[in-house]
């Protein structure tokens, strides 16, 4: 009977500890990442990277540019960037209601354009973004780097799930515009404290998304293909702005092979301008 007592206790002994084990597990939270640490951490990944895609996509009200020749929307840019000064790019706007798809090659402070004012032949004598030098995205005091340090009042939102199946940190704060003008090429120049969601991705630490929220319309130097006649002129509404742009930028494939259809006088260029440890390029046909 004694025997039976004591295993009958010894049993719910060991259960009670077990239980007591199971809450002081339940509830110890998960620690908070550091901020600061990751949006450090996703700016050392991001300039190691030898190439990555990147788009460039608008919502909310339209982003109007005034011209002599009437109003151009911007739809969406999409390019592959390329160690250490080489970005190839297509951007799409709507001039007159008429779609106008205009690619763009830049190496260093070079820049030719394609498009069907150049009877989609490159031509250097169009230039897109004046100043622009694609090693700016990855500069220590410009383009991700800048971006990433402009943040201020850093807050910790969380892990979500993009609808690209990426788990990635989410972080919320406000940004000096200055410090994100690099990432959109020249479309825009951000001014003032802009709000700023960043999503770093939790496996990589790699920069996955920029958002950006901004309530005036600055055109930047861009004059969607370098047209004279379609250099960017704030569009004057009369009503105040109550819904804010909403910029969204997205890099991925890091590290892909590079794919350049380079203007002929640069095919030799731009491949000697990357380094031997770099994804092969591989270039299609106009």
């Amino acid at each position: 009977m004694s025997r039976t007592i004591s295993a009958a206790f010894w049993m719910i002994f060991a259960l009670a500890l077990a239980a007591c084990a199971g809450v002081q597990s339940a509830s110890t939270p998960t620690p908070t990442p550091d901020p600061i640490a990751l949006v450090t951490q996703a700016a050392a990944n991001i300039r190691s990277a030898q190439t990555f895609r990147l788009t460039i996509a608008q919502t909310g009200p339209d982003y109007r540019i005034r011209t002599v020749q009437g109003t151009a929307t911007f739809r969406r840019a999409e390019g592959q960037y390329i160690t250490p000064n080489v970005i190839q790019a297509q951007v799409r706007v709507v001039i007159l209601g008429i779609p106008l798809a205009i690619d763009i090659f830049a190496r260093g402070e070079a820049q030719w354009v394609r498009a069907v004012f150049t009877g989609n032949q490159w031509s250097n004598a169009f230039i897109f973004a004046p100043g622009f030098n694609p090693s700016a995205l990855i500069a220590e005091e410009t383009g991700f780097n800048a971006a990433l340090n402009a943040l201020l009042d850093l807050d910790y939102i969380g892990v979500e799930t993009l609808e690209t199946g990426v788990s990635a940190h989410h972080l919320s704060g406000l940004a000096t515009g200055e410090g994100m003008n690099a990432l959109l090429v020249g479309i825009i120049q951000a001014r003032g404290e802009v709000p700023v969601d960043v999503y770093i991705d939790t496996e990589t630490l790699q920069p996955v998304r920029f958002v950006l929220r901004m309530f005036e319309a600055n055109p930047g130097s861009a004059t969607f293909g370098g047209v004279p006649e379609l250099e960017a002129t704030p569009e004057v509404t009369a009503e105040p702005q109550t819904e804010p742009y909403v910029w969204i930028l997205d890099i991925y494939d890091i590290n892909a092979p590079a794919e350049l259809d380079a203007p002929a006088e640069n095919a030799d260029a731009a491949a000697e301008s990357t380094p031997e440890t770099m994804p092969e390029t591989t270039e299609d046909a106009a």
